[in-house]
């Protein structure tokens, strides 16, 4: 039997690809093992080099790549073989619909040793995820942990290594800053400790040099995204700037202006840290069932220079019931049509039983059972992908499946009480409603 070397040759240019298709490169991200000048793209000549890199002492690849026998690798049999390492970077590009999941809860689980299984198999969940149909992956990160609280959302010891795994395995990215000690949410979104005593001027600087510092780290690593979101359930406002009220008017008049200066300076660093001139931004309210709420708070954003590119709303029926989960379709209607602004739902889920109290309300032919939970994200899915007005979708802690949690009802693996998952749940295939 001949042995091929990788001897590579390169008199013709592939059949199919023109020469202005290999010089312009294919739009990957700069984690991709043949972008040698992290430029984003991967030409032909880096294409070479990384193969080269990769297998230049691998006679075995080496020899299942020379296709005709031939004792050398040509130019189409490298392009060929190298589509399996390089095809997977090429998804690095923004999806136009964003099916993505929001997993943050992965490392920590897999560090108190969970497990999860598919079909008698030990998987990682977020490579399921993204087998399953997922192209995306909504990042938390916040300034600083809560006091003793081990809750992964730190940048340096959580969300950058998050990234770099989701970028690695095809998901786009999309960050969320948060800008807030622990959580920040629609009951909460306390400022950062040593920002707490700070004027909103002064704050707003801090934000600004801190936003900016941290997407300069996410882009050194490598994470390739236009696309960020600012704050998380900032319906009351944001870091710091924060009252839980129904009184519509003072929202208007004093929170909402003041955590729109916080997110304007937000913004400002994360443009000044990306490098970028061509970034769009998701603002994200938790009451989504709230059509009134919704433009009033997104109507005043804008109006104070709050750059909003995606109106983000949180979907979660099994909380609100049928007529809150009618009124979103609502709000969704009415902030395409008033506003002009795309939704993007930036947390969604479903139950699979109805055991945990305040997550009991079923929809029509949705049951709280798994049938039920497999047809609603299915269902869910096509909408997302057939209805122009929703840019895209992420379901919140799919991976979930610790019994003793109630957020186990909502997850995609069956749960257990010792941490290790027998099986995925059937809403796991029904994340994959198209190919994409």
């Amino acid at each position: 039997m001949a042995v091929a070397f990788c001897l590579f040759v390169f008199p013709l240019l592939p059949p199919g690809l023109s020469r202005a298709g290999v010089e312009e490169g294919y739009p990957v991200g700069v984690s991709c093992p043949g972008d040698c000048n992290a430029d984003g793209v991967v030409v032909a000549a880096e294409l070479v080099a990384g193969s080269m890199s990769a297998w230049a002492n691998d006679v075995e690849r080496c020899a299942a790549m020379d296709a005709d026998g031939s004792g050398h690798v040509t130019a189409e049999e490298l392009l060929e073989a190298s589509s399996a390492v390089f095809g997977r970077c090429r998804a690095i590009v923004e999806p136009e619909t964003l099916w993505g999941v929001d997993s943050n809860y992965v490392r920590l689980f897999e560090l108190q040793g969970r497990t999860w299984q598919v079909e008698g198999r030990q998987v990682d969940p977020i490579e399921e995820f993204t087998r399953r149909g997922a192209n995306a992956f909504r990042l938390r990160i916040w300034v600083e942990n809560d006091p003793g609280d081990p809750q992964p959302g730190t940048l340096e010891r959580h969300a950058r290594l998050l990234a770099r795994r989701a970028q690695h395995l095809g998901l786009y990215v999309l960050p969320v800053l948060f800008m807030s000690r622990g959580w920040g949410a629609d009951t909460e979104q306390d400022a950062p400790t040593e920002w707490a005593e700070l004027s909103l001027a002064e704050r707003a600087e801090v934000a600004r040099l801190w936003a900016k510092d941290a997407t300069e780290r996410l882009r050194l690593d490598g994470i390739r995204t236009r696309l960020y979101a600012i704050g998380n359930e900032t319906d009351y406002g944001f870091c710091g700037a924060f009252e839980v009220t129904e009184d519509l008017d003072r929202l208007e008049r004093e929170i909402w202006p003041a955590a729109a200066r916080l997110m304007r300076a937000t913004a400002e660093g994360v443009r000044a840290g990306s490098g970028r001139g061509d970034l769009r931004f998701v603002v994200h309210i938790s009451r989504g069932w709230d059509p009134e709420f919704a433009l009033a708070y997104f109507r005043t954003m804008l109006a104070e220079g709050v750059p909003i590119d995606l109106a983000g709303l949180s979907y979660y029926p099994n909380s609100w019931g049928e007529e809150r989960a009618r009124r979103f379709d609502t709000t969704v209607e009415r902030l395409s049509r008033e506003l002009g602004l795309p939704v993007l739902v930036a947390e969604y889920a479903y139950a699979a039983e109805a055991r945990v109290p305040g997550w009991r309300e079923a929809l029509p032919g949705y049951p709280l059972d798994e049938a039920g939970q497999a047809r609603f994200v299915g269902d869910f899915c096509r909408r997302v992908f057939d209805d122009p007005r929703l840019r895209g979708a992420f379901y919140w802690s799919p991976e979930e499946a610790h019994a003793i949690f109630d957020w186990s009802v909502m997850g995609l693996f069956r749960p257990s009480f010792d941490g290790h998952s027998p099986g995925a749940r059937p809403a796991l295939g029904a994340l994959d409603c198209r190919v994409r």
